[in-house]
């Protein structure tokens, strides 16, 4: 049987919690990216390059959210954010309000081609 050692076990425990707080500092990155293309999305005419990229920023800090819930259901302690619930409501919101401009967008596209 393999001797277990205690170091060993902190250690793990230190990547873990050094893992999540990299993880949070990449969410909050992530979620700066995401205001800083919605406000140029909302000042300018807006076109499908720039929609390209809230898309893509949205998928990676609703990835990187769900990763932050799954180490917190492995109950690694020590680590709480609060600021994530901020984060994942403003993600949701701006993910509803595009989802939006793109249906109202592709009913507008349909119109022109019926007539």
């Amino acid at each position: 049987m393999k001797d277990v050692s205690m170091e060993d076990f902190y250690n793990q425990k230190g990547y873990k919690i050094r893992s999540m707080k990299s993880l949070m500092i990449q969410v909050r990155e992530d979620h700066r990216e995401l205001i800083r293309l919605w406000e140029r999305f909302e000042k300018g005419p807006g076109d499908i390059s720039e929609i390209d990229e809230l898309v893509r920023v949205l998928s990676w800090l609703k990835e990187g959210l769900d990763v932050f819930e799954g180490f917190k259901k492995k109950d690694i302690e020590g680590l709480s954010w609060g600021e994530s619930q901020g984060i994942k409501m403003d993600v949701r919101d701006k993910e509803i309000e595009l989802k939006k401009i793109l249906f109202f967008f592709s009913k507008d596209t349909e119109n022109c081609h019926l007539r």
